[in-house]
């Protein structure tokens, strides 16, 4: 989990996009796509992803029955992933995104039963938004003609749609164990980033 760290940052969002496609960075290819693809061919197709091959600056289709995925690692990954956009893309229907040397972002999810869970560490480093709709509407709901209604219609395309924000909102991603709640009562949680533990092996 500590290796699947979300960063620590300050940034502004600067726009959305709504029905995202997802260029599968290669590092989670690697770790989590590849070991699926070796034990079911069919895992690709089955999830709206395509395979390319990267070649400079542009990328070209290529049939994935035609590549023997035993032979690609972490240091010969000549392809590129995308999911198209649906109902099946690990980004859901939006993702927010804010300039970080880090390439994360806020997005939506198909795996909403996630936030039944208390532990919600399941990211690879950028944050799922648990109300995509309202996060949405939020940001962009000053623009002509956006209202709930489109922002929903645009979240069941099946492209992409980018979306500028009137003025770019702040954003601070911080990290907290300990906290007072409404109630004033002080709340503890697990330190699963191992920060706090970092914290105290510098002081002492």
């Amino acid at each position: 989990m500590k290796r699947h760290r979300s960063p620590l940052l300050s940034s502004e969002i600067m726009y959305l996009i709504f029905s995202p496609q997802w260029f599968v960075p290669d590092n989670i290819f690697i770790q989590d796509k590849l070991p699926h693809i070796l034990k079911d061919p069919s895992y690709l197709e089955r999830h709206g992803m395509r395979v390319y091959v990267k070649s400079h600056d542009r990328l070209r289709s290529i049939d994935s029955n035609s590549i023997d995925w035993s032979e690609i690692n972490r240091k010969n990954v000549p392809y590129r992933v995308v999911q198209s956009s649906g109902n099946l893309n690990a980004l859901g229907r939006v993702k927010f995104i804010f300039p970080n040397r880090y390439s994360v972002y806020l997005h939506d999810t198909p795996d909403k039963k996630l936030f039944e869970k208390d532990l919600r560490a399941f990211s690879s480093g950028c944050i799922r938004i648990e109300k995509p709709v309202d996060m949405a509407e939020f940001l962009i709901g000053d623009k002509p003609g956006w209202d709930r209604a489109k922002v929903e219609q645009a979240m069941n395309r099946n492209h992409e749609q980018v979306v500028p924000l009137t003025e770019p909102m702040p954003i601070h991603i911080i990290y907290l164990t300990s906290w007072v709640d409404k109630e004033g009562v002080l709340q503890f949680r697990e330190d699963v980033y191992g920060y706090d533990h970092r914290y105290l092996k510098a002081l002492y």
